[in-house]
Parts: structure tokens; C-alpha cells; sequence
């Protein structure tokens, strides 16, 4: 998939695009790999490409899945706006993202 498929980025010029691509990395994690730790903000804003993950309550010691995310899904984004670490991500399958 490429990120000019993805609703975030439709309207985004040629240029833009190769500027992203070009300061990005191609990330892969596994299956229960963490994608972003509840207790680190993290320094990189991740996008899905490919797969799934699963964002993770942990309520009175039990994890609960809120959601699955998958193409196009922002991970990190939440911490670095709110300038607190708030996520918790593990990798539902495997899973490639834009770095």
C-alpha cells in the first residue's frame, strides 16, 4: 500500500509526498510486539501500512482491546499531541508501518 492510498494523504502534492518518503523509515513488528508503551511518549509518530494492532486497556489488572487498528491508523499521535504517554499498542499480526 502506499501512503498516497491513504485518506490522510490524498490531497497532498507529488513533492510532499516524496519528502515524507523520503524522511521516513519502513518499520515491521511481529505478532504482541509493542508498538507504543503506555508509560513513554514516544519519539515517532507511526502509520499502518499493512496488518493490524490492537490498542489495550489495562483496567484493575485486565487488558481489554478498545479497538484494532489497521491501514491508515495513527500510532503515538495521541501521546505527542496530549504531551503524555497514553498509548498502549501491541501488533495483532504482522504488521509494516511508515516510521
Amino acid at each position: 500500500m502506499e501512503i498516497s492510498d491513504l485518506t490522510p494523504f490524498k490531497n497532498i502534492s507529488e513533492d510532499s509526498l516524496n519528502k515524507i518518503k523520503n524522511n521516513s523509515n519502513l518499520l515491521s513488528y511481529k505478532l504482541g510486539q509493542p508498538m507504543a508503551i503506555r508509560d513513554i511518549i514516544p519519539n515517532e509518530i507511526l502509520l499502518i501500512l499493512e496488518g493490524e494492532a490492537r490498542l489495550i486497556s489495562d483496567h484493575e489488572n485486565k487488558k481489554t482491546t478498545i479497538c484494532k487498528l489497521s491501514n491508515g491508523s495513527f500510532i503515538g499521535l495521541g501521546s505527542l499531541l496530549r504531551a503524555q504517554a497514553s498509548e498502549q499498542i501491541t501488533a495483532s499480526q504482522e504488521t509494516k508501518v511508515l516510521s
